[in-house]
């Protein structure tokens, strides 16, 4: 899976509440270390030129909004203002598995 398959998914605003990101958030160590996450390195001049605003830089990557708060968490990233030069990697989850933590949330809302 490249970073442009998230484009397409995650217009949810379920992904935007808290109850979501406490399960996303339980789940990122699992994430971190799966085999599906992939690691995509990032130009060093997009790095520059996107020094305090990850979530530009996402967008120019064509993620999905619904995203960026769980990748940036998955990069161990505490805020989209501390990106710049020093990130010349990301870990980019399955889609898949991103699904998969989606509807496990929404069945716990549900029951």
């Amino acid at each position: 899976m490249d970073i442009d398959s998230l484009s397409v998914a995650a217009s949810d605003d379920v992904l935007f509440t808290p109850g979501y990101r406490i399960v996303a958030e339980s789940y990122m160590e699992t994430l971190r270390n799966s085999s599906d996450t992939k690691k995509i390195t990032i130009d060093p001049s997009d790095a520059y030129v996107f020094e305090g605003d990850f979530y530009g830089y996402l967008n120019k990557q064509m993620v999905a909004p619904g995203y960026h708060w769980l990748i940036m968490r998955l990069n161990s990233i505490p805020s989209p203002l501390e990106f710049g030069p020093d990130n010349l990697e990301l870990m980019i989850p399955n889609e898949t598995t991103l699904s998969r933590i989606l509807s496990i949330y929404n069945s716990s809302i549900k029951s």
